[in-house]
């Protein structure tokens, strides 16, 4: 009887003449957050245990799809906060995904590559490198200045080999001053 003064059952079910109720839980990171409910009118007949597992099975996809997409949020999330991160730092970094065929280059990075204009292909190589790691230096031709001189270091990530982080300075620094890691 306490279910029938529910506002679910009020609002939803009662208006539609639906008496018989089947909820399960959404279960999602071990929380309730929410059900999946069935409903029937009186002259149906009432819910089987064929039903009730089936409406088991539904909840537990729904669960494990909301865990999912809570998930995937929180990774957007830190993927966008470790991206701004990167832009803000002061120092050119690339990091190349060789799985995905991608490159990020943070703001820096970017405005370097802004300079080289169409000698822009003439920095790739510089970003390659062995297991081991690489520093390479070049002279390169800049679109509308005097060359541009750039010390590359690269190193791929110890526990993702298929990712290399190159780090870029402009002038005659060091090249000991440079270091991915």
């Amino acid at each position: 009887g306490e279910w029938l003064d529910l506002p679910v059952v009020r609002q939803v079910f009662l208006p539609h003449a639906m008496t018989r109720v089947l909820c399960a839980p959404l279960v999602s990171d071990g929380e309730v957050v929410g059900t999946v409910n069935l409903a029937r009118h009186d002259d149906q007949p009432p819910f089987a245990e064929s039903d009730r597992r089936l409406a088991g099975v539904v909840a537990t996809v729904c669960g494990m799809a909301v865990s999912a997409v809570r998930h995937r949020a929180a990774l957007d999330r830190q993927r966008r906060q470790l991206i701004a991160a990167l832009d803000r730092c002061a120092t050119a970094v690339v990091v190349t995904d060789l799985g995905q065929a991608r490159r990020h280059l943070n703001a820096p990075a970017a405005a370097l590559l802004d300079r080289l204009g169409p000698h822009r292909p003439a920095l790739e190589p510089l970003l390659d490198c062995d297991d081991a790691g690489r520093i390479a230096a070049a002279e390169l031709p800049a679109a509308q200045a005097s060359p541009i001189r750039v010390t590359v270091s690269s190193q791929r990530l110890p526990d993702q080999p298929d990712v290399i982080v190159s780090v870029i300075a402009e002038g005659d620094r060091p090249r000991d001053a440079l270091s991915p890691a």
